[in-house]
């Protein structure tokens, strides 16, 4: 369906996060093609996230911890059908990990 969610996860980021696609470290996933939803640590802070089957537009994403107040923005982008880069920064601008994000596919 148009406009439908496609896919969602949520993801425990952090430096020790495997730097190879992988499901181990991705929560409550959701893929609407019945594919895996896999992740991996490029940099700090620097993650992909990849819907295996489906090629949805966009995605929104947040992160979800209480009380993080030093982690200021996260931003994600499409690298490629069906994954999406997620990077995180702390209140000086510098890249942050061992945070916990949701990311939803549209």
């Amino acid at each position: 369906q148009s406009g439908a969610v496609k896919g969602f996860a949520r993801v425990l980021a952090s430096t020790t996060f495997s730097s190879t696609f992988t499901t181990a470290g991705v929560e409550a996933p959701y893929n609407c093609s019945g594919g895996t939803v896999e992740a991996r640590r490029l940099a700090a802070g620097a993650y992909e996230v990849r819907f295996n089957g489906a090629n949805p537009p966009v995605a929104l994403v947040s992160v979800l911890e209480n009380g993080v107040p030093t982690l200021t923005s996260v931003t994600g982008a499409k690298v490629s059908p069906g994954t999406f880069r997620v990077q995180t920064f702390d209140t000086a601008g510098i890249a942050a990990d061992n945070v916990v994000f949701a990311i939803a596919a549209f």
